[in-house]
């Protein structure tokens, strides 16, 4: 897997609306699809939507 070499406290960069990249290493579909619907639970509290995810 392309992501296997990343240690913790890596960063990572991706372009713009990079889901893939983010579901590829969070692995966490609720997180970002709470984000992009601006619910509760979102990965940056909704207020990002999917162009700046963390």
């Amino acid at each position: 897997m392309a992501l296997a070499p990343l240690l913790d406290g890596d960063h990572m960069f991706s372009n713009h609306r990079g889901h893939g990249h983010y579901l590829a290493h969070c692995q966490d579909p609720e997180g970002l699809l709470a984000e992009i619907t601006g619910r509760e639970g979102a990965v940056c509290a909704g207020v990002g939507g999917s162009q700046h995810l963390r």
